[in-house]
């Protein structure tokens, strides 16, 4: 008797820890390494200061939709930093040749 409940409390405990261990690799979240390259997302909208880095002259939100759908690698935002060190708008600017590569 006492041999058969100390077996079912083994395979209980066996069964018990496969299924923490099964449970704990598929909650993990997938690594991922990257190096090399820092990615940025830019949000620009109507209310986005856009200015014409060689003219100075502000650029319309429209404007700036219709020169990045002509040619979306065509110009490169540059961002502005206001005094408390966030971007306030931005100076288009158009990319370099080693920048469309």
């Amino acid at each position: 008797m006492k041999s058969t409940l100390l077996f079912i409390l083994i395979m209980a405990m066996a069964s018990l820890m496969t299924n923490f261990a099964i449970a704990q690799t598929t909650s993990l979240p997938p690594i991922s390494i990257q190096s090399g390259a820092i990615a940025t997302k830019v949000r620009i909208d109507k209310s986005t200061p856009i200015f014409d880095k060689e003219t100075g002259k502000r650029i319309s939100f429209d404007e700036y939709k219709r020169l990045m759908n002509t040619d979306h690698k065509g110009y490169h935002p540059e961002p502005i930093i206001n005094e408390y060190g966030e971007v306030g708008g931005y100076t288009l600017r158009e990319t370099t040749p080693e920048e469309r590569e």
